[in-house]
C-alpha cells in the first residue's frame, strides 16, 4: 500500500513537474511529446525489469515448493509404498502356505481314503453280499419246501 501511495505521490510531481516546465520555460508541443516518448519507454523498461524479478522470484519458489514435496513424499510416501509391499509379500506368502495346506490335506484325505475307508466299504459290500446270498439261500429252499399239510 505504502509502494501504491508513493508511486501516486511520483506521479503528482511528474505532473507539476511537468506544469512548471510548460509556464516557465519555452517548450513547445514536439519536446513534450518527446519527453512522454522518453518517459513511457523507461517506465517499460523498468516495468519488464520488475515483471523479470517477479517471474524469477516464482521460479525459485516453485523449486523450493519442489523440493520439500519431494522430501515429504521420501519421508511418508515411500516408506509407506514400502510397508505396502512388505504387507503384500507377506499376504502372498500366507496364499502360498494357505495352499500347501490344503494341498496337504487334500493327499492325507486321500491317502486315508485310498488305505482305511476303501478296503472298509469293500469289507462292508462283500459282507452284505455274503448276507444276501445266504438270505436268497435260505429262502429258496423255503420256497422249495412244499407246504405243510393242512394249508
Amino acid at each position: 500500500m505504502r509502494y501504491v501511495v508513493l508511486l501516486f505521490l511520483l506521479l503528482v510531481l511528474a505532473c507539476a513537474g511537468a506544469v512548471y516546465g510548460i509556464l516557465y520555460f519555452d517548450i513547445t508541443m514536439g519536446q513534450i511529446r518527446d519527453g512522454v516518448i522518453i518517459l513511457y519507454g523507461a517506465l517499460g523498461v523498468l516495468f519488464f525489469l520488475v515483471g523479470i524479478i517477479v517471474l524469477l522470484a516464482i521460479l525459485f519458489a516453485m523449486r523450493a515448493a519442489q523440493g520439500a514435496g519431494s522430501d515429504v513424499f521420501n519421508e511418508t510416501v515411500r516408506p509407506m509404498a514400502g510397508n505396502a509391499q512388505a504387507m503384500a509379500d507377506d499376504a502372498r506368502g500366507m496364499v502360498g502356505d494357505a495352499r500347501e495346506m490344503v494341498r496337504t490335506a487334500r493327499t492325507s484325505v486321500e491317502f486315508v481314503s485310498d488305505n482305511a475307508v476303501s478296503p472298509v466299504i469293500r469289507a462292508v459290500a462283500v459282507a452284505r453280499g455274503f448276507r444276501r446270498g445266504f438270505g436268497s439261500m435260505l429262502t429258496a429252499s423255503a420256497r422249495r419246501r412244499p407246504p405243510p399239510p393242512g394249508e
